[in-house]
């Protein structure tokens, strides 16, 4: 009697253990596809802001070494020129 018991109660754990992987299986792969998504987008992300920083240092150099003048502090406007 107890081992049929057993035997049932076995079987049931075992069914539910099935369902739940049923359900976490595809939600542990959409997991990790978003996970893997938000990685490539923030890698996407940094190598932006590295390419225009680089786009910035390289317009404000020109602009110093093109003016005729003596070195000044570049005003508003050429610096929202610059970042536009």
């Amino acid at each position: 009697m107890i081992e049929v018991d057993f035997t049932k109660s076995l079987a049931e754990i075992t069914k539910s253990l099935a369902e739940i992987i049923q359900i976490e299986e595809p939600t542990q792969a959409a997991y990790h596809a978003q996970n893997m998504e938000n990685k490539l987008e923030k890698t996407i992300k940094e190598a932006d802001v590295k390419c225009k920083t680089k786009k910035k240092q390289q317009a404000l150099t020109s602009l110093l070494l093109t003016s005729n003048q003596k070195w000044q502090p570049p005003s508003r406007h050429q610096i929202d020129a610059v970042l536009a």
